[in-house]
């Protein structure tokens, strides 16, 4: 079993593990078949224009996509030469249209199909996670230092989702306090790249951003930095080691 089978057949015995399941999900890469085949295999960004052509079958009436958990289940489900695309789940949500159904693992024992209800869930969950500017007043005073308390399961979730993200080189968590009316100690996340684009600078905090998601625990909330220079960025770098490290 996949870690997706186990959250599912966890959801399904308890539904207040449901939102652990649809977490899991948006933050895994989903392999989809597609009829154009490509001249060999590889691993890039897409430029944001790309379209590509995904199996769509008709089941029980409906316009399905069909969607895979690994790669060795797409090449099961295939009885020919067919291609595929890989993505985060969150990132499908963007790439289909409304009114299809979607089938993952489809003609295996585990089976489950989202109904276009649950893809409406699934987008405003992840209009819940996406990130949010926010801003500090000059002259307020910052406290900068290791993390208290990580939460269960963030590393390993953040982890996973640097790993699709080859242009980071390392990865650090520290805990921000920002002395203000309100104010409580929160997680900050700095990230340091090889050099990349605005856009995907933009496209990597999104995905960490979906990592992070229902890691954090109610009214918590991250910073994620990445390439950012100052005084969060410096502090939290001369802290300690890196939890993520290219090799």
């Amino acid at each position: 079993m996949t870690p997706l089978d186990k959250a599912y057949e966890t959801a399904l015995k308890d539904q207040t593990k449901a939102g652990e399941f649809y977490n899991l999900f948006l933050r895994s890469d989903i392999f989809i078949p597609t009829f154009d085949v490509p001249d060999r295999e590889g691993a890039r960004r897409a430029d944001g224009q790309e379209a590509f052509n995904p199996v769509i079958i008709e089941k029980d009436g409906r316009k399905t996509l069909i969607l895979f958990d690994t790669l060795e289940r797409l090449k099961g489900y295939a009885t020919r030469e067919i291609g595929y695309v890989s993505m985060p789940g969150h990132a499908i949500l963007e790439s289909m249209p409304d009114g299809f159904h979607w089938a993952m693992n489809h003609t295996t024992d585990h089976y489950k199909e989202f109904s276009p209800e649950e893809i409406t869930h699934l987008k405003k969950q992840v209009e819940v996670a996406r990130p949010k500017p926010t801003t500090v007043k000059e002259g307020t005073q910052i406290m900068i230092g290791a993390p208290a308390k990580i939460p269960e399961g963030l590393i390993d979730a953040l982890r996973e989702t640097l790993k699709r993200n080859v242009e980071v080189m390392t990865a650090r968590l520290g805990q921000v306090y920002i002395a203000a009316e309100g104010e409580v100690p929160h997680l900050a996340l700095v990230v340091r790249t090889v050099g990349i684009t605005d856009t995907v600078k933009q496209a990597m905090i999104k995905d960490l951003s979906i990592a992070c998601s229902g890691k954090l625990g109610e009214g918590n909330h991250i910073d994620i930095l990445v390439d950012e220079p100052g005084q969060i960025s410096d502090g939290i770098i001369s802290e300690g080691e890196p939890f993520h490290t290219k090799r």
